[in-house]
């Protein structure tokens, strides 16, 4: 385990919507280390805008810095957009990542890199091995993974909800919380399948890794059990005793959106467990979290 003091830890994408949770955790429970947060925020205590044509500013910040940790959240999560323009998605999701790779390579600095379920399309639950992708919002990140694995890294391949500290980026249960205040009717999908993780669980999971500053791989970190997004959302709106008349639940394929999407991206997060000696959250627990942080 690392010693806290002389601890310094990069965060890209510091203000999004698991980082504005995660550098709230780190700052809490590391407060002997450095906590440096890159973002584009009124707060971020650093700000830098990637283009194509200033990557470089990447390794400039990590070797002026010398992190002991990089952490990346940086990333393009509208599968839709991302659909629409592949040029972007592959330069936030897969260029970017290379870059910092790289540039925590050269000064030796341990990289966890924010991956997604979505590499995965099922059958689940998915290993690590059983890659996937069927978007070009998969096909990115998995690139990313890739990239990601130059260095001395670790690669989560995760899901999250739980509530945004972020007004501009909101998680699935943000947005079912608010279509249940405002009273809006909304879908949800019975076909889609996955095992997701509170916001609170991950950052607790990224605060270990940190602390244990030696695991190396790609790992799979979700619950313990899968559950349909329906009744994923049925389940949470009926444990925060909201309006449950105002949804319909149908199936994806019913829907006419513009990029495919995974069925079944449940994993198998047994390899995470066996190497962190984790115990992976029930799909229960994952809920009853979810609810505490919005109440």
């Amino acid at each position: 385990m690392i010693r806290q003091k002389g601890h310094k830890i990069l965060v890209f994408g510091a203000y999004g919507l698991l980082g504005g949770s995660l550098s709230l955790y780190l700052r809490n429970n590391l407060p002997e280390s450095k906590l440096y947060l890159h973002g584009s925020s009124s707060f971020a205590e650093i700000t830098i805008e990637f283009k194509h044509t200033n990557l470089h500013q990447i390794a400039e910040l990590v070797n002026y810095i010398q992190p002991t940790t990089i952490i990346n959240l940086i990333a393009k999560t509208d599968v839709d957009a991302c659909e629409l323009d592949p040029d972007h998605a592959y330069f936030l999701n897969a260029q970017i990542v290379q870059s910092i790779a790289t540039a925590a390579q050269d000064v030796d600095s341990y990289f966890i890199h924010i991956s997604t379920d979505q590499i995965y399309s099922g059958p689940g639950p998915s290993v690590e091995a059983n890659v996937n992708p069927i978007n070009v919002y998969s096909a990115s990140k998995l690139q990313g993974d890739s990239y990601a694995s130059i260095a001395k890294s670790c690669i989560l391949r995760t899901n999250f909800c739980g509530k945004s500290l972020n007004n501009t980026r909101k998680s699935f249960s943000d947005w079912l919380i608010s279509n249940s205040h405002t009273r809006c009717t909304y879908t949800l999908f019975d076909d889609i399948i996955f095992s997701p993780l509170s916001i609170s669980a991950l950052c607790e999971l990224i605060l270990d890794i940190t602390l244990q500053n030696n695991l190396l791989g790609v790992f799979n970190a979700g619950s313990s059990n899968g559950i349909s997004k329906a009744d994923f959302g049925s389940q949470l709106v009926s444990k925060m005793r909201l309006d449950n008349s105002l949804y319909t639940i149908t199936p994806f394929s019913s829907n006419n959106l513009i990029a495919n999407r995974p069925f079944d991206m449940t994993m198998d997060s047994s390899l995470l467990s066996k190497m962190m000696n984790w115990n992976p959250p029930s799909m229960n627990a994952t809920i009853e979290s979810i609810v505490k942080d919005y109440c």
